[in-house]
């Protein structure tokens, strides 16, 4: 059957014999597609764009079983799961897959369907429409990729790293051996950066990366940890060894004649180490520990090397962890714990659409210890809880003193998993519902990924109350497409480290694209963390970015705008990017 017949009896059936497909004959100009399908006769019906899903060279499929030949086997067989499932339950179904039809190639398909049953009840027909997603999965693809390499290099990113060096300890472990963390980073790159420019930096960074791969065997691990510093994993790596190998890194960066366009450019690199298992156990821990260690190694000059070395005791970090709890504990008896308020913005206008309490406790001598300084101590101790729930009530007493204020507040992965403090939400918000639509809470992403399950159950609860979430942090954890359609979240909060090298760094802005894209095409609004200057602001609203946030826009207080004597807090919720 050809297109011009297909399209003359599709449409004849449309018009003439099913009143409810008559505004398909739009989904040419949309590019795509509607079907019905006769399940008597096996006779399928199209109307739309075939031309962006069928060969014009080759006959249109009439039949499913037709149809069923332009895809692989496996998908052949989702996309029949999916509509048998359907016809049992006889509720809608929708599933992907991908048709080979144009001139050979393949195209991601995103089918939604129904059913027409007949008098007795019976199904007779089946009707629907086909969408090309081959974008989205494009930019899932990115996303799955960037989740575990660096852009510039092509080497593995922090993420990654951190798991291998989490499986070298185990191996270690297992079989008695010892190995190495180092951390190189290059001298001066920022100088570098600021003479020669980023592009220029970019292209030594990889030139570093590749020399550094040529002195390693083939068992250890490099991967590039943030901007100038690499990570490099060495298998049975005694303490004698770590020195060595130490400086044969510094010499063969030192040696390197790094040519550029713009001439020869001298290169060195300092390093810091460490030992597993007996200086750390974990990867987190020792990637931390490495750190102090290069830069131990910087303060002595270029081209040099450190070991850590324990600063203090063990018994001293318990002493001054246990004095923080009971510093904590006292705070939360005495209220002494408080909010700061951080302005987001519209990126148009620049006028406030909501705020992100952020805790602060207060001294003894009136000053402010930022959360960053006691919220890691006492997650690990488990004050964490009764934290959370102290700045649930000072920002839900905020929103019932301000009807015109909108709020964010974060919330600890201990009480996504405990449906405690999300009980105790609700019951606030079902005194006074209307606060709802005005808070959102904020989740990380790397804790909703953690047990996927259990977030998108916190989620879905959250949203059926009428508040919305943001996933902060995003891009960090590299959430695929496929699993935020598991976690229906309302707004996405790209990492401030995807902002700070704006807008020179190219990787960055190109991250900042794929995130935005991603979001917009799940309808979802962007919010930047981390903006410091006006040049970041406009790129990013350049970009598509829709909110704000960061030091250029305000500093988070203590003392808001609403709060002071005829303040105005009317800018708060008025543009409409979060509604």
């Amino acid at each position: 059957m050809s297109h011009p017949a297909v399209i003359a009896s599709a449409k004849s059936v449309a018009l003439s014999q099913h009143p409810e497909l008559t505004a398909l004959a739009s989904l040419e100009a949309a590019g795509d597609l509607a079907f019905f399908w006769d399940l008597d006769g096996d006779q399928i019906d199209w109307v739309g764009a075939m031309e962006e899903f069928f060969d014009a060279d080759l006959p249109t499929p009439a039949s499913m079983a037709m149809f069923d030949t332009l895809m692989s086997e496996s998908d052949a067989l989702t996309h029949r799961q999916a509509i048998t499932r359907h016809l049992a339950h006889g509720d809608r179904y929708e599933c992907q897959y991908r048709l080979h039809g144009r001139k050979g190639a393949s195209v991601w398909v995103h089918e939604r369907g129904q059913v027409t049953l007949d008098a007795n009840g019976r199904v007779t027909h089946v009707y629907g429409t086909l969408r090309t997603i081959d974008e989205l999965k494009s930019q899932e693809a990115k996303l799955i990729h960037y989740a575990d390499y660096d852009d510039i290099t092509g080497h593995y990113n922090k993420r990654r790293l951190r798991e291998s060096l989490d499986k070298a300890v185990n191996y270690v472990q297992h079989f008695s051996t010892t190995g190495a963390y180092l951390v190189v980073g290059i001298d001066r790159f920022s100088v570098i950066n600021e003479c020669y420019g980023f592009r220029i930096g970019d292209k030594l960074l990889n030139r570093v990366a590749q020399r550094l791969l040529h002195h390693l065997r083939i068992a250890d691990i490099i991967g590039r940890v943030d901007g100038d510093r690499f990570g490099l994993i060495l298998y049975h790596c005694t303490e004698d060894e770590l020195v060595g190998a130490a400086e044969r890194f510094i010499r063969v960066i030192a040696e390197e004649i790094f040519n550029t366009e713009q001439g020869a450019i001298p290169l060195t690199a300092s390093v810091g180490g460490i030992i597993f298992p007996t200086q750390g156990v974990t990867a987190t821990e020792l990637m931390a520990r490495a750190e102090i260690a290069l830069q131990h190694a910087k303060r002595k000059g270029s081209s040099s090397f450190s070991q850590f070395k324990p600063m203090v005791s063990d018994k001293a970090v318990q002493t001054h962890n246990l004095a923080l709890q009971d510093k904590v504990r006292r705070a939360l008896q005495n209220k002494d714990l408080c909010l700061a308020y951080q302005p987001l913005v519209d990126a148009t206008t620049h006028q406030a659409v909501s705020y992100e309490c952020l805790l602060r406790m207060k001294n003894p001598d009136g000053t402010l210890m930022p959360a960053a300084e006691f919220i890691p101590v006492i997650e690990k101790l488990g004050l964490i809880r009764q934290v959370d729930w102290a700045v649930m009530d000072m920002a839900l007493d905020e929103l019932r003193a301000n009807p015109d204020l909108d709020l964010g507040i974060n919330v600890s992965p201990a009480n996504i998993s405990d449906g405690r403090w999300l009980n105790q939400l609700m019951e606030n918000l079902a005194k006074d519902p209307s606060l709802a639509k005005r808070l959102v809470v904020e989740i990380t992403e790397t804790a909703a990924m953690d047990d996927l399950e259990q977030s998108s159950h916190f989620v879905n609860a959250l949203k059926k109350s009428g508040c919305r979430i943001a996933l902060d942090d995003f891009g960090a954890g590299f959430t695929s497409l496929r699993e935020l359609q598991y976690l229906p979240v309302d707004i996405l909060k790209i990492d401030r480290d995807f902002v700070k090298l704006l807008p020179d760094d190219a990787a960055s802005i190109r991250m900042v694209q794929t995130l935005v894209g991603l979001a917009s095409d799940l309808s979802l609004v962007t919010v930047a963390e981390g903006v410091e200057t006006i040049e970041q602001a406009n790129l990013l609203k350049d970009l598509g970015v829709a909110v704000l946030q960061g030091y250029y826009f305000g500093r988070p207080t203590t003392d808001p705008a609403w709060r002071l004597a005829h303040g105005d807090g009317q800018a708060v919720g008025q543009t409409g990017v979060f509604c």
